[in-house]
């Protein structure tokens, strides 16, 4: 084949390329179908129960005008869901000017509109919390994402130099957007030998770390007092509404006799928690008054009775509340003396009984004219 063929035949492939690489980059969008918006959600919210607390990215959304969805479609009795338009450039959120973004928010209706044919990215997470998913769609941008990117901790302690672990996290935000409130970090340490999943923590503290901007890293110092020895699985978990959560998990070993001067002294009263109490997780539970001496805090308290009880439920440094079985209160009000029984009402012909102690009656002054004064002092 000559050489000028040759080379009007590479001419050719590129420039058929290039018109092939337009007719895909201009006319295929046009050609695929809009999203089923319904669907797409339903199926970002189940993803997302199965990585609870992690935010997760679903399929690109290709939204048609002139249509409105509310979250009360994809709730049930176990699920909550909330609509979130976070892209400020895209957003508008309860303004009278909202017809003039692509998407808005009403919440007074609880309503998803969009106003004008676009793409817009997805993002699902779900939080589980009092027997409740509250999962949310977020349209626009990734929100706040709170990751343990590293753990710094020693292998053990002696705990008769302290009874504290202190160690190191490392975290980051991968989401797009600032977190705008701190972070809540949960630390439990769990005996290692129970393998038991619904093992209870034997000891717990909590505190709050900064908040940081969008794909930010930072580090913080966190600690936890152990009132024993014995080899520990300590779970460190960070978290807020806006960020989700993330938790990471280490071992550690301690040795020795714990140096403390909190302790738990005793029982002080048994009772029937009121349905209407301020603690949730013990309304209408058996749970004894149990006191502590010389605790600096709530948790502390708790941790001291840990060792001598089931479940404990902080209060104060004073006390703290232990649940006991049913049968105990049931066997305290049975022992309880009977209420004397009230006396019977008196028939029309009884007389009022005297009162305990009748007022003396003082000498009734009157004048001597007075007819009714023959037996009364007068004057």
């Amino acid at each position: 084949m000559p050489e000028g063929s040759v080379f009007n035949l590479l001419i050719a492939a590129v420039a058929f390329a290039i018109v092939l690489g337009l007719v895909y980059a201009v006319f295929l969008p046009l050609m695929e179908q809009p999203s089923d918006l319904g669907k797409e959600i339903s199926e970002g919210f189940k993803n997302a129960k199965v990585r609870e607390g992690i935010v997760s990215e679903g399929k690109l959304l290709r939204l048609e005008a002139q249509q409105s969805i509310t979250p009360k479609a994809f709730e049930s009795n176990d699920t909550l869901a909330v609509f979130e338009c976070n892209n400020p450039t895209i957003c508008c959120i309860d303004t009278s000017s909202c017809g003039e973004s692509e998407l808005e928010i009403q919440n007074a209706t609880r309503t998803f509109s969009v106003n004008e044919d676009i793409s817009v990215k997805a993002f699902y997470r779900c939080m589980y919390s009092h027997n409740l998913y509250v999962c949310r769609a977020f349209f626009g941008m990734k929100p706040a994402q709170a990751e343990i990117s590293g753990i710094n901790a020693p292998a053990g302690i002696e705990l008769s130099k302290s009874n504290k672990l202190k160690f190191s996290i490392d975290y980051k935000n991968s989401g797009e957007l600032d977190m705008l409130s701190p972070l809540e970090v949960t630390v439990q340490a769990f005996d290692a030998k129970d393998r038991n999943p619904a093992r209870l923590a034997l000891y717990e503290s909590s505190s709050e770390i900064a908040g940081i901007d969008a794909g930010d890293r930072n580090a913080a110092s966190i600690e936890i007092a152990l009132g024993n020895a014995g080899s520990f699985d300590i779970k460190v978990r960070i978290e807020s509404e806006e960020s989700g959560f993330d938790e990471n998990s280490f071992r550690i070993t301690a040795t020795g006799v714990p140096m403390t001067d909190c302790f738990s002294a005793a029982k002080a009263d048994t009772f029937v928690y009121s349905q209407e109490g301020s603690i949730e997780e013990l309304r209408g539970k058996c749970v004894s008054k149990s006191l502590c001496d010389k605790c600096e805090t709530s948790m502390e308290c708790r941790n001291a009775w840990l060792s001598r009880a089931g479940t404990v439920v902080e209060a104060s440094a004073d006390y703290a509340y232990v649940v006991e079985q049913m049968s105990k209160c049931d066997e305290i009000q049975a022992s309880a003396p009977a209420a004397a029984e009230p006396p019977a009402p008196p028939g029309p012909n009884t007389e009022p009984p005297p009162a305990a102690n009748p007022e003396p009656q003082l000498p009734q002054t009157c004048f001597a004219d007075d007819p009714t004064c023959n037996t009364l002092t007068q004057h």
